[in-house]
């Protein structure tokens, strides 16, 4: 870890430590980090600097709710108990293994994981198609389903619907380049990228 980001820690502890804790604050996820926080635990720091020194922070409690703490990141910890104690980060609730908390980080993580992969899958399509169909199509399809998600027939048939509202032909040769632009994501051949294939089903 930056031993900057542990240094910055010091310049934000007299707003963290006056933070109060909120009865109505929510849990959130942060991609990022990979780490839970509640809303009630970081001001809205003009600095991106201020934003970052916390995520090490952040991981370390969330690794320790799902009980299996990264040591690497308790440097951060230990020195945010010294510097802002009254933070509400450090309530014994915020801090302890619970089943609904293991749960929330378990499907935010696994849509993180899809979002990126979905993303990338549009990234392929779109330049291997000149640019049809957009990224944002690709994903809001995908954003419809809880996890998001979409099958490889769906990519298919937005690239077709996309290129005919354009007026452009859909190349004899579209399925076999979609399939080798989702196989390019998934890291698996293209054989074995079928129509039914769903990206989440295939991430590891």
């Amino acid at each position: 870890m930056s031993g900057k980001q542990l240094e910055r820690l010091q310049s934000i502890a007299d707003e963290m430590d006056r933070l109060e804790k909120k009865p109505n604050a929510v849990v959130r996820y942060d991609v990022m980090a990979g780490a839970l926080w509640w809303s009630d635990e970081r001001r809205d720091f003009y600095n991106v600097e201020d934003h970052l020194c916390l995520r090490p922070l952040f991981r370390y409690r969330t690794s320790v709710i799902l009980e299996a703490p990264e040591e690497v990141y308790q440097t951060f910890w230990d020195r945010g108990l010294q510097l802002f104690h009254n933070w509400p980060g450090f309530e014994p609730e915020r801090r302890q293994p619970a089943q609904g908390l293991k749960a929330f980080y378990r499907r935010k993580h696994a849509e993180a994981i899809q979002s990126i992969a979905i993303s990338d899958i549009a990234f392929r399509i779109k330049n291997e198609f000149g640019g049809y169909p957009s990224c944002r199509t690709l994903l809001t399809a995908a954003l419809k389903h809880d996890p998001p998600d979409i099958t490889v027939q769906e990519i298919y048939r937005l690239l077709s619907r996309s290129l005919a509202i354009a007026g452009k032909p859909i190349p004899k040769d579209a399925w076999e380049r979609v399939k080798t632009c989702i196989a390019g994501t998934l890291g698996i051949s293209a054989d074995g990228v079928q129509p039914e294939t769903r990206v989440s089903s295939t991430l590891k």
